[in-house]
């Protein structure tokens, strides 16, 4: 779910409700959504017994459906611009990363991720009895441990340790962790703010191929001037770059992750 910061509204794009804070079952929402999309034009009325506008707008990830309560009715320029800037924030993630959150205690704030990975099952239990008074929360993945923590003290150990940066929810926590752990080359200590030092030393890198898409992505840093380049719509571009990013786990937009495509030795620069 998108943080709107309290705008009241919820938005629809095709079957999915990307956000919403209004009092209204999803069911319904979809239900109005889909006449919205149906009949082609705003509507305004008493739905569910409250007074709503709903209307279809584009964005930058294509046409959505918009709800909000008629006393909140925002200019639609205004709209669209505010709608636009939140969803360039907007991130999806792989139902394991889902579910997992839904398993794990609720998230406080400043948090980090750490993905522990060693064969040594003596050391991993010693470190679980050492993590355990620090630990929010202990996670068994099988082939390592998570661990939600605010700090990963200062260790030696025989494996690798994934340490996310510290974020506002669970889902970007261990995406962060996950990338470092699927792309690194070697063992060690792997933290998210080092990446620059990480990819310069040729410890971590893509070993996949760059879709065009998000080839000329990174090579502008502008989702327009990509989509003008490759002679498709804008929203065709962030539809491929949010599919990306949940197969992949790594970001194009942001910078640090960029690094890691730009300088991996398949992209061929």
């Amino acid at each position: 779910m998108i943080d709107f910061e309290g705008a009241k509204m919820a938005l629809v794009f095709e079957d999915r409700i990307m956000w919403s804070n209004i009092d209204m079952e999803e069911s319904r929402i979809l239900e109005l959504s889909r006449i919205v999309d149906e009949v082609g034009t705003t509507l305004s009325g008493n739905f569910y017994g409250i007074d709503y506008t709903i209307s279809k707008i584009e964005t930058v990830i294509g046409e959505c459906v918009v709800l909000i309560p008629s006393d909140e009715r925002e200019n639609p320029v205004y709209l669209k611009t505010y709608i636009d800037h939140v969803l360039w924030g907007y991130r999806e993630y792989p139902d394991f990363i889902k579910n997992l959150e839904k398993e794990s205690p609720e998230w406080k704030a400043r948090r980090r991720i750490a993905l522990v990975k060693t064969e040594n099952m003596g050391e991993r239990f010693k470190l679980r009895k050492k993590l355990s008074k620090v630990a929010d929360w202990i996670y068994n993945l099988g082939s390592m441990d998570l661990y939600v923590i605010l700090d990963f003290p200062d260790m030696s150990f025989e494996g690798s340790v994934y340490i996310s940066s510290k974020e506002k929810n669970f889902s970007e926590a261990l995406r962060k962790a996950l990338l470092l752990e699927r792309y690194s080359r070697e063992s060690g200590k792997f933290l998210y703010e080092e990446i620059p030092d990480i990819v310069f030393k040729g410890s971590i890198s893509f070993d996949h191929e760059v879709p065009e898409d998000i080839r000329i992505f990174l090579e502008t840093g502008d989702i327009e001037e990509a989509a003008n380049i490759i002679g498709k719509k804008a929203h065709d571009i962030f539809l491929s770059v949010l599919n990306f990013e949940k197969e992949y786990l790594i970001s194009p937009r942001l910078y640090m992750e960029s690094l890691i495509l730009l300088l991996s030795e398949r992209t061929g620069w």
